[in-house]
């Protein structure tokens, strides 16, 4: 995956693009000129959790859509940006290495991920404290994943755009989607988030 500038980068033009279907060409503009200093703003923000954690490809597009929302003073509409991002996934399908959850292989290169991002965290936990925390439980059909701690979702709270945070579970489900999985998404009681990936018909 491409490192969090050149991803913003890649993403810039369709995020435009689906602004400008909706606010105008020169709103558009204006917004994505404006938004890069606050995509660098929000990069030296962020909580450190390491240039090489399994858990990091998805953290540049949680980035993406904060930094026009957030230069757009939180006007624009969520869904404009989730939409811009899940349409360059889409459109992006053949540059990334994928996986079949409908196959046997394709969950144990799941179970793999999640293992490797636990032992990171765990092995990482005093230089990145406020890294992912996750747990998972593998069945035949499905994967649950509990969300100890999020830094993407720490970040939104920081500045004060919880209504974007909707839009990173649009982004995840559709990543399981091209990968041939469906997620849903609730909490538990202790307000934990919950993500249940299942890959069987």
């Amino acid at each position: 995956m491409a490192s969090p500038r050149i991803q913003y980068a890649l993403l810039r033009t369709t995020i435009e693009r689906h602004i400008a279907d909706v606010k105008g060409k020169k709103y558009a503009h204006l917004v994505m000129q404006k938004s890069k200093q606050v995509y660098r703003y929000l990069l030296k923000m962020a909580p450190e959790i390491g240039n090489d954690n399994p858990a990091s490809t998805f953290f540049p597009f949680c980035l993406c859509i904060l930094a026009p929302y957030q230069a757009d003073d939180k006007k624009i509409e969520p869904d404009i940006l989730g939409d811009a991002v899940i349409e360059y996934l889409y459109s992006s399908i053949t540059k990334f290495k994928r996986i079949n959850l409908k196959t046997k292989r394709g969950q144990e290169v799941l179970e793999k991920l999640l293992k490797k991002t636990i032992q990171y965290q765990t092995d990482h936990k005093d230089v990145y404290p406020d890294n992912y925390e996750l747990e998972y439980e593998m069945h035949d059909s499905k994967c649950i994943i509990t969300v100890k701690r999020s830094p993407a979702k720490a970040l939104i709270k920081k500045v004060g755009a919880t209504k974007i945070y909707p839009q990173f579970v649009r982004i995840f489900s559709a990543v399981i989607e091209i990968e041939k999985g469906s997620l849903s998404y609730l909490k538990n009681e202790n307000g934990e988030d919950v993500f249940v990936i299942e890959y069987k018909n």
